[in-house]
């Protein structure tokens, strides 16, 4: 009889943890080797291997409600009465419905877990209505954003159609204009950042250029001074050229990716509120009324009143 026990025992806790693919893989196998314990007849063990399982923590209700059960059933063998009482307690706390199956252990262990049953049953119960009203608190909370969402699926909501008409003009000015103009938001960025740089880069050389040229006019300079001041001025004139240059090239490269990209206008769909919506295109409000209506029952007859909705 004790092996049968033994084996139906081995045969449901393989079934429990092929169900518990999420558990971490160090608590099954802690798990396993507990119940090897247990199913080698070594209560002691078993018990000192399901108190570190319990030490650890476990996110698992399910194999939690297990170790329970189990560390409670070795507490029997052992002749701890009183530690198998609050292991089983605290399984019924997460399930007030468990109870044992006979067909697996010792009838005077069910017996036992049926006596704590039924010693808390007070207790269980409370437990079990607090859990039926968090049940039906959570459902009325689900059916009420039901009811939120479907409202809201039916409620009317009204679409304006809103044209912007793009300018010519526009897409001929450089600094990215157009760019910003077409939607094309970080190109307009690259050329009005490159161009302003490109254009402070001439004003700072031209600047540079001339205060050159005055200097040469009224200052008295060496040979050797007068040649370092051309080339400082060559220079200059140079760098400025370059920089008009490339300003010059980098604004019509702007201008003619504007053009290419010109569309005459943009659509753009947006909410409105149904008070600027016109009386003719607002959804017509149905209301119910009450008519009357000639009604005939076998040799009766008479008139009515009918709703409509």
């Amino acid at each position: 009889m004790k092996k049968f026990f033994f084996v139906l025992s081995f045969i449901c806790a393989s079934g429990l943890l092929q169900s518990l693919p999420a558990v971490a893989e160090d608590t099954v196998v802690s798990f396993t080797n507990a119940r090897n314990a247990f199913d080698a007849g070594d209560y002691q063990e078993a018990a000192s291997r399901f108190e570190g399982i319990l030490e650890k923590g476990l996110d698992n209700e399910a194999l939690l409600i297990e170790t329970h059960k189990y560390l409670g059933v070795s507490y029997i063998f052992l002749a701890n009465q009183k530690n198998a009482e609050e292991q089983f307690l605290k399984l019924l706390n997460l399930d007030p419905d468990f109870s044992l199956d006979p067909l697996i252990f010792p009838i005077d262990v069910v017996d036992f877990f049926t006596s704590v049953k039924q010693k808390h049953a007070l207790e269980l119960a409370e437990i079990a209505a607090a859990e039926a009203r968090a049940e039906e608190a959570q459902k009325q909370a689900e059916e009420k954003r039901r009811l939120e969402e479907i409202e809201r699926l039916r409620t009317t909501v009204y679409i304006g159609k809103h044209v912007k008409w793009h300018s010519r003009l526009v897409a001929l000015m450089p600094f990215g204009a157009g760019q910003f103009q077409n939607g094309h938001r970080r190109k307009g960025l690259f050329f009005l950042s490159s161009e302003l740089l490109l254009l402070s880069g001439c004003i700072t050389t031209f600047a540079l250029h001339e205060s050159l040229r005055s200097g040469s006019r009224t200052e008295f300079y060496s040979e050797e001074k007068r040649r370092e001041n051309e080339q400082l001025e060559y220079g200059f004139r140079l760098a400025n050229l370059i920089s008009v240059g490339a300003l010059g090239l980098l604004g019509l490269i702007g201008i003619v990716d504007s053009i290419y990209h010109f569309e005459p206008y943009t659509v753009v769909w947006k909410k409105i509120d149904e008070k600027d919506v016109p009386k003719h295109l607002r959804k017509k409000k149905k209301t119910p009324k009450a008519a009357l209506a000639p009604w005939l029952m076998g040799h009766s007859a008479g008139i009515g009143a009918v709703g409509v909705f």
